[in-house]
This record gives C-alpha cells, sequence and structure tokens, in this order.
C-alpha cells in the first residue's frame, strides 16, 4: 500500500489509465477486425 501512495503522491499514476484505456481499445479493435476478417472470409468461400 505504502508504494501505491508514493506513487499517487508523485504523480505517476495519473497516466496510466489512459494507458489501460489505449491498449483495451487497441484490443478490442483488434478483436472487432479479427471478427469482420473472419466473417467477410467465410461469406467469400461459401
Amino acid at each position: 500500500m505504502r508504494d501505491e501512495e508514493q506513487q499517487i503522491a508523485s504523480g505517476r499514476p495519473s497516466s496510466t489509465p489512459f494507458v489501460v484505456v489505449g491498449v483495451v481499445a487497441m484490443a478490442i479493435w483488434g478483436a472487432v477486425a479479427l471478427v469482420v476478417a473472419l466473417v467477410f472470409l467465410v461469406f467469400w468461400l461459401a
């Protein structure tokens, strides 16, 4: 707990939520792109 408090005091975690949101957004975007590619491939082969 003390380490987290020191990080908050130093202001470092203020940027971490943006990094987490960016990683999650990229993961969702990649998953959606993969699903769309698979659906397109299935329709193309069907």
